[in-house]
């Protein structure tokens, strides 16, 4: 009941056409976004590769990155992180034209983000001063300009996400100890997987998109360096069957079951 309204054709068969990647769900997102002839996306299933990155990078495509992996040398343990952003109407200008609101709340695993990025200076009114003339101006500031698609996943009551498999959790961190030595091959090589099929908004179809206006001011983030961001965003909606965290010796981790074609 929680998510009959988001995943309405959830219980339908699949159309069994081609599998789409990563690439080609974001060329149809494109196309609709242009305005050209909508792709007929809903019941597409799709399987999409996603580097781990480095989580100490500050970079916005880093920060927006669904699965992510930092190192500790000290105590020689490797943490993969695997975490999904919530869309709210705080991060999505859309999210009531577009009767978000309404649906449970909305999971999302970025699947793609292209950024160009200048420097620019900046000022920012001190909140700390009743003098509305006192400001403290930033003389070094990155203006992000990006364009971001992402998958929509219902959240379930218990906290689940609903539109998921039923182990698999909003935010996943696993920790493993490895040395030095082998921490580059390792970490070339992860990926996450994954895979699920397309389905739709209810009245916005399978794809909605706005935008966010905003800065970022974690400094683990930005360092030293202020960042306003412009973020063009569209949102898939979509079930999602199986997550694994992938690398050169197969499976790490996985949740669910993929598609029977593509079982090792």
């Amino acid at each position: 009941m929680v998510v009959a309204a988001l995943l309405m054709s959830v219980g339908l068969a699949s159309t069994g056409g081609p599998v789409l990647d990563g690439p080609s769900l974001v060329g149809a997102v494109q196309q609709e976004r242009k305005g050209a002839a909508p792709a007929a996306l809903e019941h597409q299933r799709f399987r999409i590769e996603l580097p781990v990155k480095w989580g100490k990078a500050r970079k916005v495509p880093t920060f927006k990155s669904p699965a992510t992996w930092r190192y500790d040398a000290a105590s020689k343990t490797l943490e993969v992180a695997i975490g999904f952003g919530q869309i709210s109407a705080e991060n999505f200008d859309k999210f009531e034209a577009e009767g978000l609101a309404a649906l449970p709340p909305l999971q999302t695993a970025f699947i793609s983000v292209n950024e160009s990025k200048k420097a620019q200076n900046m000022n920012a009114i001190n909140s700390g001063g009743s003098n509305n003339d006192n400001i403290q101006s930033y003389t070094v500031g990155v203006m992000s300009s990006t364009y971001s698609v992402g998958l929509a996943t219902p959240l379930g009551a218990a906290g689940e996400i609903a539109g998921m498999p039923t182990d698999f959790k909003p935010l996943m961190v696993y920790r493993a100890k490895i040395q030095s030595k082998d921490v580059r091959e390792v970490v070339n090589n992860l990926k996450l997987v994954i895979e699920g099929e397309v389905t739709s908004f209810g009245p916005s179809g399978s794809v909605v998109c706005g935008k966010y206006n905003g800065g970022v001011e974690a400094h683990e983030i930005t360092g030293s360096t202020a960042i306003m961001m412009s973020d063009t965003q569209c949102f898939v909606a979509a079930k999602i069957l199986s997550v694994s965290v992938n690398g050169k010796g197969g499976h790490y981790l996985r949740w669910g079951e993929p598609f029977p074609e593509m079982a090792p």
